[in-house]
């Protein structure tokens, strides 16, 4: 009688409910003027379902950035993102008062405001066209 109750339990524990959502791999590279950015933080958002978690990555020596993880640690998934592209610097107060950031990457941040600019994620690996921006591309 045991093994007739537990068998059957063993079996739909091994096969979950409703098996695994697909995940993706994000990899990319972000120049300006033809010279890779280095340093930036690429974020994903996600345009619709916001259940898919936000992706975010920073520019290596390359502008290269690669991404499998969303900021609270699960998986990336499939699905429509609206990129943003920052990297800022603190400048000091001369009056003593609080530091501010400065946009480091002023041309990038005003053409993604005139344009825009998302990209689609699908299960499996995403070696995403590079983000050119300026007058080299």
């Amino acid at each position: 009688m045991f093994t007739r109750i537990l068998l059957p339990a063993v079996f739909f524990v091994a096969l979950g409910c409703g098996g695994t959502r697909p995940t993706a791999t994000i990899s990319g590279r972000v120049t300006l003027d033809g010279k890779p950015v280095v340093g930036a933080n690429v974020r994903l958002v996600p345009t619709s379902d916001v259940n898919l978690g936000t992706l975010v990555a920073t520019t290596d020596a390359d502008g290269k950035f690669a991404v499998s993880r969303d900021a609270a640690g699960g998986s990336a998934r499939p699905g429509k993102y609206d990129v943003s592209i920052e990297k800022a610097s603190e400048v000091p107060a001369t009056d003593g008062g609080m530091t501010t950031a400065k946009d480091e990457l002023p041309e990038i941040t005003r053409e993604l405001q005139q344009k825009g600019l998302s990209v689609e994620i699908v299960a499996g690996t995403n070696d995403l066209a590079p983000f050119a921006f300026g007058k080299k591309r």
